[in-house]
């Protein structure tokens, strides 16, 4: 009798433990999409950071594969602020994201060409001070010899 008893309450235990994951899992939802320029082509490695009250250790972030498309699973209900940003595009924010329970969100985002900035990195070496000094006595030099000459004017 004992032995049933074990066994029955193994079998209760066992089984609340099976079914608490699948019923853990549907207590959150997905963030999914595809990212594009504005030709339509897709955007790899594009970085999204996903931020929310309802995030618990801060926010979170994902790229695109190679196809273009992202996927964050595990995000508990709620609203989120989404970020993309990609080197040379112009970064992308989007709010208001609803998320909701055992539901996938589809956002497909397209990223304009952003402004391309240069800088240029100047470097001056100082020139030695013999080089210095020759330079201005040639300088002095041509400057003592230039002599006026008088010029005749019509009288």
């Amino acid at each position: 009798m004992r032995g049933l008893v074990a066994r029955r309450i193994f079998l209760l235990v066992l089984g609340a433990i099976l079914l608490s994951g699948p019923a853990a899992a549907q207590q959150t939802g997905t963030l999914s999409g595809t990212v594009r320029d504005a030709q339509g082509g897709i955007l790899p490695g594009v970085t999204i950071n996903v931020s929310s009250p309802a995030l618990i250790g801060g926010a979170r972030a994902t790229t695109t594969g190679g196809a273009g498309t992202y996927q964050l699973t595990g995000l508990p209900p709620g609203t989120y602020d989404v970020a993309y940003e990609l080197s040379g595009f112009s970064t992308l924010k989007r709010g208001d994201i609803r998320v909701l329970v055992a539901q996938i969100t589809r956002l497909d985002v397209e990223l304009g060409v952003g402004s391309l900035q240069e800088t240029v990195v100047v470097t001056a070496h100082r020139r030695s001070s013999t080089l210095a000094r020759r330079r201005r006595k040639r300088t002095s030099r041509r400057k003592c010899s230039t002599r006026f000459r008088p010029v005749a004017t019509p009288g």
